[in-house]
């Protein structure tokens, strides 16, 4: 539901997945039947009963069995969208029976406990900018203020604007602070 804490790994979305799933059954039956006539050819390959390409023919098939198997596994974990990280999720963008395709916007997953605040400083101030100087960024009314530090600074100036983009992550542990929001931010020189 929207606004719920979920944990990093936690299940979003289960797109239906009936078939893969009976496929799935049907190639492990498969597999464990072509593990255990692999093991009898080679029961009768050390007796001497069998030829040897009997042996490699079944290995072969083992094979084969166990790929299809970790290929149908693979295709029911693609039906699943597992939360990247712990966060705050947003309000869902489907419903249950909707047609989801790739590229489909599912809900927005937000980390609150710490921000990253994106902000541009003139070229001509960038020299006396480093990562891990302290910054304040306040709401545009200054309700709100919190503290953090550089973390990155574009190695690169805009020509069209002459700025250099900076980014800095402030903490946000009572989560006042909403992704999107315009701040001011000051850096302690």
């Amino acid at each position: 539901a929207a606004n719920d804490r979920v944990e990093r790994d936690a299940l979003l979305v289960q797109i239906d997945q009936r078939i893969e799933g009976a496929d799935l059954d049907a190639a492990r039956a498969e597999a464990e039947l072509a593990e255990a006539e692999l093991v009898r050819s080679r029961t009768l390959r050390e007796r001497g009963i069998s030829a040897e390409n009997a042996l490699e023919t079944q290995q072969a098939a083992a094979t084969s069995a166990r790929a299809q198997v970790a290929r149908l596994e693979a295709v029911l974990e693609q039906k699943q969208l597992l939360a990247p990280f712990a966060g705050v999720i947003g309000i869902a963008q489907i419903e249950v029976g909707d047609y989801v395709t790739p590229g489909t916007i599912v809900a927005t997953l937000q980390n609150l406990d710490s921000m990253q605040v994106d902000f541009s400083v003139p070229e001509q101030d960038i020299t006396t900018v480093k990562v891990g100087m302290p910054v304040t960024a306040s709401t545009e009314v200054g309700d709100l203020s919190v503290k953090g530090r550089i973390i990155a600074i574009e190695p690169r100036v805009d020509p069209g604007s002459r700025l250099v983009a900076v980014r800095a992550e402030v903490e946000n542990t009572d989560r006042a602070l909403l992704p999107g929001q315009f701040l001011r931010v000051t850096v302690e020189l």
